[in-house]
């Protein structure tokens, strides 16, 4: 008897095991490991436009866009004095786009950023068209009715519109870096000035200057003071104008000489992966540190004579080394001979464009290996967070955001964009709603923030306000007028409901880290193509949920415990049957 008794808990216990394993199995599961590949520092940006008639340009909503596979960009409007600040920027490469009060297109331009002593630009314009290229941006603001298919996720400028690539050097020293452009008519946006800056002391809430006047009210006792002083003081000290603190003066692009090259060097390893931060340098007088995308740009080379060209990691030791040459030549090539590269450049052609085989764990004695060289801008290495979905490093181990998007009619809307940008770096990501309203949302930083929803034919659904910080549970909460948004920080994503209140505002609901919650839908008849709601990561394809495994833990003891009973009761029956 006791063997059935053992027999009965032994084998509750393996039905436990068996269910719970997958799920704490998938709890514990450690993260995959992978090298971090040393950042690119970041600077502040400030930002100034103009138009054709050297007007500021205000009220202008300005794109950055960095030139990697991310969906991820830096987003605000001018100021009356056509200005915009960004606090941090990594150095890299990066698209800009302008677009007017209407959400029309007005301009573009290409600026490649690169670390430096010094800030200055480095090329002429005119010798670089290139065809913008969005088509890798899948922010979802960037689309416009204007500018590509209500059904299209990008690109926002059209394949035929070239606009001009500035070289730039950026001082990383410096707090700042600004930057002057003027819009033209045509869309090409000229780079005019670029020089060191701060970034500017930022604006109060309005509500800080609304304090100062009630204590200014409490004066009748001071009227008799007015009659004594008939001078009126204040007519003697004028406002300061906003004309005392000008934009930078616009610095002209230096002129290569016909007789110098300039060289653009893609630094990548055996498997294609950009090496941010590498430094590369030619003889003795020209070096460079390669910027985010593993991009080093070299400005007057002098073709004369073969020079040493090495590349160093970011302590400095030598990866690599070769002998390069620069010659005249029918077509932009590189070739091998004697243990010198030779790069041949197209008669007329001043910009070289390269790309190096770079080892990691190179050395002094190690061959670097120039790859191939054109006359025309060549893709750089991959970056650590292509592949992905991508987000800066500043937003890696962030929670995502999902939700429904539900209209002031009670509806979920379709096609409609939500974005939610952090009003405190200008940084913003952005998701567009499926068939059933659904949203999703890569990350979510912590900090200040505003969502705003725009239908599919671009008409303003509504806009919320919220405060994100890290708690140990998440929720949301009103204070002081203010919602702060709580998100549990083992949290992997929040979701969350937003509803337009049909005035210009959205409502936040259904605030969970566990899984969404879909909304009723008042007498709307079920669309048999409506897609079903996409199943929250916790869930989805691996494990099983903690509560069912605690439901099946209760029901496996509680098996255990009958067999037990019966097993007992079945031995009392057998004993008084013997006595009887």
């Amino acid at each position: 008897m006791k063997r059935k008794i053992l027999l009965c808990i032994t084998l509750a216990a393996l039905i436990l095991v068996a269910f719970a394993f997958p799920a704490f199995a998938e709890i514990i599961a450690p993260e995959e490991d992978g090298e971090k590949v040393p950042s690119v520092p970041a600077i502040g940006i400030n930002l100034a436009f103009t138009g054709t008639d050297g007007k500021p340009l205000a009220e202008t909503e300005v794109f950055l866009q960095e030139d990697v596979d991310t969906e991820y960009l830096y987003n605000g409007v001018t100021d009356k004095d056509g200005k915009l600040s960004l606090p941090s920027v990594p150095i890299s490469d990066f698209q800009l786009v302008t677009k007017d009060r209407d959400d029309d297109l007005t301009g573009a331009v290409k600026v490649h950023l690169y670390p430096a002593d010094k800030t200055e630009i480095l090329n002429q314009p005119e010798n670089v068209v290139e065809t913008i290229d969005l088509t890798r941006a899948r922010n979802a603001a960037l689309v416009t009715g204007n500018t590509a298919p209500k059904t299209s996720k990008g690109p926002l400028v059209p394949d035929n519109v070239e606009v001009y690539t500035y070289e730039v050097n950026v001082n990383q020293k410096a707090p700042a870096v600004d930057f002057v452009f003027r819009v033209p008519a045509d869309g090409k946006i000229l780079m005019t000035g670029a020089a060191d800056g701060v970034l500017p002391e930022p604006t109060p809430e309005p509500t800080s200057t609304m304090e100062p006047t009630p204590t200014a009210e409490p004066t009748p006792t001071a009227t008799p003071q007015p009659t004594e002083q008939p001078t009126p003081q204040p007519t003697e000290q004028p406002a300061p104008t906003p004309t005392e603190q000008p934009t930078p003066t616009p610095t002209a692009a230096p002129t290569t000489p016909p007789e110098r090259v300039n060289l653009k060097l893609y630094l990548m390893d055996a498997k294609g992966s950009a090496l941010p931060g590498y430094y590369a340098s030619i003889g003795d007088s020209q070096q460079g540190i390669a910027n985010a995308t593993g991009t080093v740009y070299f400005s007057n080379i002098d073709p004369d004579d073969a020079e040493t060209m090495r590349v160093y990691d970011h302590e400095t030791n030598v990866r690599g080394k070769c002998r390069v040459i620069f010659v005249e030549g029918g077509s932009t090539a590189v070739s091998l001979k004697d243990g010198v590269y030779t790069v041949t450049y197209k008669e007329g052609t001043q910009d070289v464009y390269m790309s190096a085989d770079v080892d990691p764990d190179g050395s002094e004695k190690t061959e670097l290996v120039l790859v191939k060289a054109s006359d025309r801008p060549m893709p750089h290495g991959g970056t650590a967070n292509e592949g992905q979905k991508d987000q800066p490093a500043e937003l890696e181990g962030e929670p995502g955001l999902d939700g429904y998007l539900v209209g002031a009619d009670g509806k979920t809307v379709a096609g409609a964009t939500v974005e939610s940008l952090n009003t405190e770096n200008h940084g913003m990501l952005s998701g567009v709603t499926d068939a059933s309203g659904y949203f999703e949302i890569s990350a979510l930083s912590t900090g200040n923030h505003k969502i705003t929803a725009t239908a599919e034919d671009g008409a303003y659904i509504g806009q919320v306000k919220f405060t994100v910080q890290d708690a140990d549970a998440t929720g949301i909460v009103s204070r002081n007028g203010k919602l702060i948004l709580s998100i549990a920080r083992d949290a992997r994503k929040v979701y969350l409901n937003l509803t337009a209140d049909g005035n210009g505002g959205l409502t936040i609901s259904d605030v969970s880290s566990g899984a969404a919650v879909k909304p009723l839908q008042p007498s709307a008849p079920p669309s048999p193509e409506a897609s079903p709601a996409p199943v929250p990561a916790e869930t989805a394809g691996g494990g099983i949920s903690p509560v069912l495994v605690i439901v099946l833990a209760a029901a496996a003891a509680a098996a255990a415990i009958l067999a037990v009973f019966l097993v007992k009761r079945g031995k009392d029956r057998k004993n008084s049957g013997t006595k009887d």
